[in-house]
């Protein structure tokens, strides 16, 4: 099992709970900012959600507005 799992658990969970998959966001990091060519975005999305590589803070403190934000449009 990769060094990562409970990282990428808790990505995957995000994932769903925002109605992304791997794919779309990574077009949404790369449509909101993120320089990085997509290839390589998509290639670290991927490595988070499986495990592969931890999941920066960065990306915790991000997931966790987009789902602050969505909840609260749910509740208006």
């Amino acid at each position: 099992m990769s060094d990562h799992a409970d990282d990428a658990a808790w990505f995957r969970q995000m994932l769903e709970e925002l109605g992304h998959t791997q794919a779309s966001f990574a077009r949404w990091l790369a449509e909101n900012g993120d320089n990085r060519p997509p290839v390589t975005i998509a290639r670290g999305v991927r490595r988070m959600a499986n495990g592969e590589a931890k999941v920066p803070g960065e990306v915790r403190v991000l997931m966790n507005v987009l789902l602050r934000q969505q909840r609260k449009g749910e509740a208006a």
